[in-house]
């Protein structure tokens, strides 16, 4: 494709997610949404839409058969994106699924395999990979701010927004665990969880996953629907300092260097620690919408057939991490191994 010719988008689905993409896509050059597909077509007609306004069907099928569009972006429920993805790259369309990619690994490989086999590009809604402090963030642990990476922490807690048939870890999970490898740059070994449903049986409302690292790090991620105040934090600690993504942070300052470090002082008779603390530093961090940010490279992946941060790899990855988690809640928290490394 040229890299100037414009890009027939198609999108499925109008729930939660589909009108944020619908705007989106919408909005940037080089793009037009030419259709939308959802089974309520009141809650098409009741949207604001700037500019030229796509053209409506119920049946999806409209979409994938139209030869004026290029790409797809998929957000219907969970359980049919692995169908609907398939039916679209088997149609010819480059392919932009909400997360999770799909409901296991075994079919989000397929997906990814089948995008490549058709020379399609293959991109999930992983949001938080494209926040601005988020890839800063990573690339200070790899330029080596804080030294090798020990701990990672993620903590996102919420009042309510229960998803119906969805358990807090495949809600938040694919979003979390995908910062986590993200920021460390490390392969996921083995997972250990544990969850607990109080209002929804089988479907716990609160999650607590440990995941080991190859090299010797630990990611933790802390995920609840229980909670008075909305949190959403983000903490690396290495052998050289720390840094924090607060997206909530009341000074406004989302990302912050702790020049921070506990030591255990070399060749003393008896342990004797060190504690350095020179306290707290922001960061600047350039301005950006990450909706929009992770739009606009879906559209130049494309264009220039590269592969996305975002891309089916990672997703698969992250959802081989999500079936370990839930296997090691059933089983009491536990340690269960990750999956082998995902095929290329």
């Amino acid at each position: 494709m040229g890299a100037s010719r414009e890009i027939g988008l198609g999108l499925i689905g109008l729930g939660a997610w589909g009108p944020n993409l619908l705007r989106t896509f919408g909005s940037l050059g080089g793009c037009r949404v030419r259709r939308v597909a959802d089974l309520d077509e009141k809650r098409f007609r009741a949207l604001e839409i700037a500019g030229e306004r796509p053209g409506f069907t119920h049946d999806y099928h409209d979409i994938l058969s139209d030869p004026s569009i290029d790409a797809v972006a998929i957000a219907t429920p969970s359980e049919s994106h692995y169908r609907i993805g398939r039916e679209a790259l088997l149609a010819g369309k480059h392919l932009f699924v909400e997360k999770p990619l799909a409901l296991s690994s075994r079919e989000g490989q397929r997906l990814f395999d089948l995008a490549r086999e058709r020379r399609r590009t293959l991109m999930v809604g992983h949001l938080l990979m494209y926040h601005p402090a988020v890839i800063a963030m990573a690339d200070l642990v790899r330029r080596g701010r804080i030294g090798k990476v020990r701990y990672l922490g993620i903590r996102r807690r919420a009042f309510g927004r229960l998803q119906g048939g969805c358990s807090v870890l495949w809600d938040l999970g694919p979003h979390d665990i995908s910062i986590a490898l993200m920021v460390t740059g490390g392969r996921p070994e083995a997972v250990s969880s544990i969850a607990r449903a109080f209002i929804q049986p089988g479907l716990p409302e609160i999650s607590f996953t440990a995941i080991a690292l190859a090299g010797g790090a630990l990611a933790h991620i802390e995920e609840s629907w229980m909670a008075p105040l909305r949190e959403r934090q983000l903490l690396a600690v290495g052998d050289k300092g720390m840094l924090l993504f607060d997206e909530l942070a009341a000074d406004g300052a989302h990302l912050k260097h702790f020049a921070k470090v506990i030591k255990a002082r070399p060749g003393a008779p008896v342990k004797v620690f060190e504690y350095l603390d020179e306290g707290a530093s922001p960061i600047e961090v350039e301005a950006g919408q990450p909706l929009a940010a992770e739009c606009r490279e879906f559209l130049e992946c494309v264009r220039r057939r590269r592969e996305p941060r975002a891309g089916g790899k990672n997703a698969v990855t992250v959802l081989k991490v999500l079936e370990a988690a839930e296997k090691s809640q059933r089983a009491g928290g536990r340690e269960v191994k990750v999956k082998g490394e995902t095929q290329t």
